[in-house]
Formats: structure tokens, sequence, C-alpha cells
């Protein structure tokens, strides 16, 4: 690894948060400024993924998730997991928050909703007055735009009233959401880049699954490495 991506690496947030992780862990004094570069030779390996995921940022499109770096305070996104739905360089970037349930049934939020047992989750701070759905019906749903693997998102909402009321869509196929996290042009690349957002590519079995409290947590561990010890770090701890 050459001077200038060691340096790179060095001053990005995440290498900061690597370094808050292996030190709480193994009991080290946390190093400061210049010194950060010898601590970071310890973990270059690790500093190739980012790299490289840095470099791979064009490649960047719908169907990826993004994980919350460990230390991130906003209250919106901390520890979460973000399914892209839409990514475009000109119109920009939409997506959802899998793993943060609002703790009620569509038919309770939504009026005129058949009776369905299905949670909804917050998607997101833009728009919370609209609702928003991913799901496995494929082109059964006219409008619905395929995202990955067997996922698809949105569609005709009263075609889908209907199939619920006729019993065509079962809990399992279905996810809603309120609100959605949205991105204008290049602003994800540069959240990215300065290390906010961890890139992973999206499978069916993040994004149905029966619980998702701990999904932040078992994506970084299935990619391995420094990032299982990431996704170790107590949800307490922050940055000084």
């Amino acid at each position: 690894m050459n001077t200038n991506a060691l340096k790179t690496f060095t001053h990005s947030k995440f290498a900061h948060s690597l370094i808050e992780c292996i030190t709480s862990f193994q009991h080290l004094s946390i190093v400061k400024g210049d010194q950060k570069a010898g601590f970071a030779v310890l973990i270059l390996p690790f500093a190739r993924d980012v790299l490289y995921l840095m470099k791979k940022l064009k490649k960047i499109h719908s169907g990826h998730l993004l994980l919350a770096q460990p230390f991130m305070l906003d209250p919106y996104f901390r520890r979460s997991v973000v399914l892209l739905c839409e990514h475009d360089k000109e119109e920009g970037t939409i997506g959802f928050i899998l793993n943060k349930s609002v703790r009620m049934q569509v038919s309770e939020l939504v009026n005129d909703f058949p009776d369905f047992e299905a949670e909804v989750y917050y998607g997101g701070p833009v728009r919370t007055d609209t609702l928003h759905y991913m799901h496995t019906l494929g082109e059964q749903l006219e409008g619905a735009a395929h995202v990955v693997d067997n996922i698809y998102w949105g569609g005709h909402f009263d075609q889908l009233k209907m199939m619920i009321e006729n019993g065509r869509v079962h809990e399992d196929d279905i996810r809603f959401f309120v609100g959605y996290s949205g991105w204008d042009p290049t602003q994800l690349e540069q959240e990215i880049r300065s290390g906010s957002w961890i890139p992973q590519k999206g499978q069916f079995d993040y994004i149905f699954k029966e619980n998702y409290d701990n999904l932040w947590r078992e994506v970084l561990n299935d990619k391995g490495n420094v990032y299982s010890v990431i996704g170790q770090v107590p949800d307490f701890v922050a940055l000084n």
C-alpha cells in the first residue's frame, strides 16, 4: 500500500472507528495525531478492504446494503442497516432502514386498509407521512420495481389492498415502511468516502427474516475480519 493510500485510510472516520474498537477490546492506550499512522499499519489488511470499497463506489446500486459505522451518533441512523432501492447519479438515492420497527401494524397505521398483521418499520426521516413497501410478489403487482434477488419495491397500492383482501398476499410476502432515507446526487458517495457507511451486497436472508434486532451485528459478523470485531462493540461506546 502506498503512502497516499495509507494517509487516506488513516484520516478516515472508519480508521478512527477501527482504532477505537481495537483499543477498547485490547485495553490499549488510544493513539492520537500522527501516531494513528503507525497504529494503522497493524490493520493494513482491513485498510485495503476500505480502499477497495472507495474505488468501487461507482458500482454502488440498488440492492446494496449500507451499514452505519459503529460510532454514528445520528439518532435516525444509529446502528442502522439501509437497503438501497434506487441509486441514480442525477436523481439521487432512495433507501429504507430495515431494522427499526415503529411497533405498529399496517392496519393500525393506515385508514381503510384490510385487516393485515404486518409490522411497520421506520424507513427514514424523509416524508414520514408516506407509506412504502417491499415484497416478493414480483410482476403480480403492477408498477413494482426489482431491487435484488426476489425482492421488489412499490407497486399499485389499490391493487395491493385488493390482493390482500383476496388472500393472495401473506404477512411473510411484504414489508411496510413509513418514510424513507434519501440522498442528493453525489451525497452518498461523499458519506461513504468519509467512512459513515460500510457498503455490503444485499441478499434475501437479510431483508426478509423473522427478527431484525441484531441485523446490524449479523451482517458485520458475516463480513468477517475486523468487521466482526466492530460488530461486537457495545452500543453505549462513543468517541471522545
